[in-house]
């Protein structure tokens, strides 16, 4: 399978400081083989939560991985990354910014098709 693999700003600014980019190809290469590989965070209108392995600390203490994916796009969005040390979950702040934000880039994706 072909994907199109997106970084949110946000996304790009964290990941650098959490990992490199040897775990996040690792990352990219699992979600090519299933992108619906993440739990689906129901009250998230989408969102998929997936876990990362981080250097000495493997997937369970790593990170977790906030995506999008949009299957009939062929396209993986990364929206957020934390560390399981740093937050077990999202703060109800972030899920609203979160929410707020799928529904702009689905809202994009909608009109470009019907452009296309």
């Amino acid at each position: 399978m072909k994907l199109t693999f997106i970084e949110l700003p946000l996304f790009t600014s964290l990941v650098t400081q959490i990992t490199d980019d040897h775990h996040l190809r690792q990352l990219q290469n699992d979600l090519l083989k299933t992108p619906e590989k993440g739990n689906l965070i129901h009250r998230l209108h989408g969102l998929r939560k997936v876990r990362m392995a981080l250097a000495g600390k493997g997937r369970s203490g790593g990170a977790r991985v906030i995506y999008l994916y949009l299957p009939q796009h062929h396209t993986v969005i990364f929206f957020y990354i934390y560390t399981k040390a740093k937050s077990e979950n999202l703060t109800s702040d972030q899920e609203r910014r979160l929410r707020a934000a799928v529904e702009t880039i689905k809202q994009e994706y909608r009109h470009e098709n019907q452009r296309d």
